[in-house]
């Protein structure tokens, strides 16, 4: 991973002024508008918000004892993003760039800087450990000039990533994450009011990951992960020498939109399919299979815009459906090439995680895309279902979320308030332990994210900011924002967690609000 050549595409957006990160303007227009979240990135251009732009540079610290068995005692960093919504001609364009360094404390279990994914093929160990970690992330959303007598437009849609992450004690952790997302599109006017959208979509993903021991003489045991508390061999693998592991993923999808417009009434329609194949070796010089985690993803979203006088009405309805299945290989090496055999192969753990919501937003808009003050509620459902098929076990986690947040700008200040609760609606746990084993996955880690999900919790959140001074001819803003959240459980006590444990985050930035 070549860090100067990051930082080449970085200073490269900011020359081209695709900057900017929460403002008053861009806060409301991300909120209620579902265009700028599309892969159909040629839909930009039929957007009447004005040239906005923010820089951001802040500080954040998150601590408590609330917290996922993933997540460190603390962490705590620095963070640079950028976002800018620009026309140059007959050209639109979103891009966005957003770089954050953090110190994550006691971390225990994984080997991955971003364990909370569907895929269950990781490396654990038993200890605990303080990692270094960076993340880069950068956006570009393109909409071209019109064509064919007016009615079509093309467009594209771009995301690049970047994740490195270092463990700093035994056995040590070294996992370097890099993403690209490109999605070619195209709309098309059927009439003035109508008009359709389409996006091919293609992922690939790679992550590398290489664990090492700087006191050579000390051996560790490391946990092959598999589905749902079962690890390989049911028993560690003892760590003599580096180990290495690889995740190359392929995804291809497609995105189909309806987009309605006439007069005060704006109507937007997205349906999406996204097939991920994600195949994980061990090993360099002769690899091995180590599982492949494959899902098929639906989602569909309606958006309903509507304006009376200064007031704006918004509507969401969001639904994904994500059926996810995981192969295991049981192998031998071969011994004229050392390579390796496939003698079993089976799809032994599924998993459904399925997604509603649904959302009203009324705002008292002063101009086009800024408002006074918005209003939001919220209603959402998520359900996880995760089953092992030999020996037979079950993980069920339905939960509804409600939440009510409120915008409110006064001068030169602009308050942000919000509160979520978050409640079970089914949960059950079906593991048996076995008795020649120590069910080390199971009980010190599976269970405990298990009992860490279904608490029900509350948070709450409050951001102020205050603009310090206007500069130049448009009247740029340069401001000071202070944010922070507590969350807390309200169940029972379950496991290590205690009812009212919170877990706590604050964060300082300055910004810069660019017309």
């Amino acid at each position: 991973m070549n860090i100067k050549y990051i930082f080449s595409l970085a200073f490269a957006a900011s020359f081209v002024q695709l900057h900017a990160q929460e403002n008053t303007t861009l806060s409301y227009a991300k909120e209620k508008e579902r265009l700028l979240k599309l892969h159909t990135s040629a839909f930009l251009a039929e957007l009447n918000l004005p040239a906005v732009g923010n820089t951001e540079l802040g500080y954040f610290y998150e601590g408590g004892d609330f917290r996922h068995p993933f997540t460190g005692k603390s962490k705590q960093g620095l963070q640079f993003s950028a976002e800018k919504f620009q026309r140059a001609g007959d050209w639109t364009l979103y891009g966005s760039f957003d770089f954050k360094t953090l110190k994550e404390k006691q971390l225990a279990y994984s080997s991955l800087i971003n364990p909370f994914t569907d895929n269950p093929y990781q490396i654990v160990d038993s200890l605990k450990g303080d990692w270094n970690k960076q993340f880069y992330n950068m956006g570009l959303k393109i909409a071209s000039p019109s064509f064919a007598s007016g009615k079509m437009r093309a467009g594209f849609d771009l995301g690049y990533q970047v994740a490195i992450g270092a463990r700093q004690m035994d056995p040590r952790s070294l996992d370097t994450e890099n993403k690209i997302r490109l999605a070619p599109n195209i709309t098309y006017k059927i009439s003035p009011r109508h008009q359709l959208g389409l996006a091919a979509i293609y992922q690939h993903d790679k992550n590398d990951l290489k664990i090492t021991r700087a006191n050579e003489n000390q051996q560790y045991n490391l946990y092959k992960r598999l589905g749902l508390g079962e690890y390989m061999s049911a028993a560690p693998v003892l760590m003599t020498s580096d180990a290495y592991r690889t995740y190359i993923t392929n995804a291809y999808g497609t995105e189909l939109s309806y987009r309605y417009e006439a007069g005060s009434l704006r109507w937007l329609l997205s349906g999406g399919y996204l097939r991920h194949d994600e195949k994980v070796s061990d090993g360099v010089t002769y690899p091995m299979q180590a599982g492949r985690h494959r899902s098929d993803q639906y989602s569909l979203s309606s958006a309903l815009d509507l304006k009376r006088g200064v007031y704006n009405h918004h509507f969401d309805l969001n639904l994904l459906y994500r059926d996810i299945s995981n192969t295991e290989y049981q192998q031998l090496q071969r011994s004229e090439d050392r390579s390796y055999e496939t003698i079993f192969e089976g799809t032994l753990n599924t998993a459904v995680r399925s997604q509603a919501s649904l959302a009203y937003l009324l705002a008292k808009e002063t101009s086009s895309y800024r408002s006074d003050w918005f209003a939001k509620a919220s209603l959402s459902y998520s359900g996880w279902d995760n089953r092992y098929a030999l020996p037979q076990s079950k993980e069920i986690i339905d939960r509804m979320d409600i939440g009510l947040r409120f915008n409110k700008a006064v001068s030169r200040w602009v308050i942000d308030l919000a509160s979520n609760y978050n409640f079970a609606v089914k949960n059950e746990w079906n593991y048996t332990d076995k008795s020649y084993s120590s069910n080390f996955v199971a009980n010190s880690i599976a269970l405990p994210i298990y009992q860490y999900l279904v608490q029900d919790r509350v948070t709450n959140a409050l951001s102020i900011q205050y603009r310090l001074a206007n500069l130049g001819k448009n009247n740029n803003q340069l401001y000071l924002k202070g944010s922070g959240s507590v969350e807390t459980a309200l169940s029972s006590p379950l496991g290590t967690i205690e009812k009212g444990q919170s877990r706590y985050t604050a964060s300082l930035t300055l910004g810069l609000l660019t017309f």
